[in-house]
């Protein structure tokens, strides 16, 4: 708890021949919710905030075994606990962290899953959707200082 998630995205080629595509350099995928489902298996409390910006778009070509990331983005799990979370009766505060961060998870510690997604387009097959499956996340309570 308090943490930043920080997630690199990468495409590899897994084909027999070269591949093309093109995708957004900023945001791309940091102004993304990703998809998280709690200890109960109930989605999760996300959030994000508006990326305000001009779009970059990037072309690739990748050999076969080749591999490019395309992107990163950054997850605070915040909860009550977290150095940089207020929560005030009546609203939320997110104070700065050193990460670009931009989606946040609100939680309680437990084991949680995760999944992101991102969206490439190529002249081949058109406008593709990649999903990372869901990958596990463990939250832990923050260390208490043993100060009252």
């Amino acid at each position: 708890m308090g943490s930043i998630v920080v997630m690199d995205y990468i495409v590899r080629n897994v084909s027999s021949k070269q591949i093309a595509f093109e995708h957004d350099v900023f945001p791309g995928v940091a102004g993304l919710i990703p998809d998280v489902l709690g200890p109960n298996g109930k989605p999760a409390n996300t959030f994000g905030f508006p990326i305000l910006h001009t779009s970059e778009i990037k072309w690739e070509t990748l050999q076969p075994g080749e591999m490019v990331v395309v992107g990163q983005t950054a997850m605070g799990v915040t909860g009550e606990g977290a150095p940089w979370y207020d929560a005030r009766p009546g609203h939320i505060t997110i104070k700065p962290t050193d990460e670009k961060t931009y989606t946040y998870l609100t939680a309680m510690p437990g084991r949680y899953r995760m999944r992101h997604l991102d969206t490439i387009v190529s002249s081949e097959s058109g406008k593709q959707v990649l999903y990372t499956g869901y990958l596990p996340l463990e939250i832990i309570a923050p260390a208490t200082s043993g100060k009252p």
